[in-house]
């Protein structure tokens, strides 16, 4: 029959990529980046990127500061329904991302956060969310740190993707 192939024998880096493969890898990432920046402005729009932002954007307003828009406490669906797309879109994302990153020529370590940091600031800013509809309003803070965090995630996992395609240099 066919050969088999051990996983722990098998090792494939992103610099030793033919040039093809490389050109595909980018233009997913490009795409998949302004799809990610385009999320990034709706959040401004929708909570100016400030902890007030978000605390207004789930629990609503009681006092209506600004006379053009009314701010009710976002209804538990609405909030269900982010947080369930937002977790399995995100996730895998994050996912994809990670298997890329694994297959850089960074140092173990870095790819070990890099794998799991993500994944945890996920559960922190979605189910900060949930716990801030719940009232439990110091999440806010935590929403906004992990929220931080998680972005700025991405963006080294990206920017060290595109290093090991184009830039690295084996020894």
């Amino acid at each position: 029959m066919g050969q088999k192939i051990e996983l722990k024998k098998l090792s494939i880096r992103l610099s030793a990529l033919k040039i093809h493969f490389k050109i595909f890898i980018s233009a997913f990432l490009f795409v998949l980046s302004v799809g990610y920046i385009s999320g990034l402005d709706l959040l401004n729009f929708t909570t100016n990127f400030s902890v007030e932002g978000i605390e207004r954007n789930i629990l609503g307003e009681l006092e209506n500061k600004d006379q053009d828009i009314i701010y009710f406490k976002m209804p538990k669906g609405q909030l269900n329904t982010i947080i369930h797309s937002h977790l399995i879109g995100l996730s895998i994302v994050f996912l994809i991302l990670s298997i890329l990153v694994n297959m850089t020529n960074c140092n173990f370590l870095f790819k070990k956060i890099f794998m799991i940091e993500p994944m945890i600031c996920l559960i922190t800013t979605f189910g900060g969310m949930w716990l801030l509809w719940h009232e439990i309003n110091f999440m806010k803070y935590v929403i906004m740190i992990s929220g931080i965090i998680m972005h700025l995630s991405f963006v080294v996992m990206v920017v060290f993707i595109y290093f090991d395609l184009f830039l690295y240099k084996s020894k």
